[in-house]
């Protein structure tokens, strides 16, 4: 998990900004971010040293956690994917194309 958080997606969303028809690379990560976070919370759940007031914390956090990375990643996935419509179309102004 820390190794798709922290070495993959940002490496992910610089090729989609880079090459846009690579944002499924960004989207399937996305995805498998969450099974990985559904993994984990099967784990915590199977700890049987760990009092049910721990597990329910240590769920807390995978869940911020998981959803702080899923919003962040679709937010520019999002983007991304705007902004090869807007090149696509020509609807995309000189300003907004500094931007990126």
């Amino acid at each position: 998990v820390n190794f798709i958080e922290f070495v993959v997606a940002p490496l992910f969303s610089n090729i989609a900004k880079i090459v846009p028809a690579a944002s499924d690379l960004l989207s399937n990560l996305i995805e498998n971010r969450k099974k990985w976070g559904d993994k984990c919370h099967a784990e915590i759940d199977s700890d049987a040293t760990k009092t049910d007031d721990v597990k329910g914390e240590e769920k807390t956090k995978l869940t911020k956690r998981t959803d702080a990375f899923v919003q962040k990643y679709e937010g520019i996935l999002e983007h991304e994917r705007e902004a090869m419509y807007q090149r696509a179309t020509g609807t995309m102004s000189d300003d907004q194309d500094m931007d990126d």
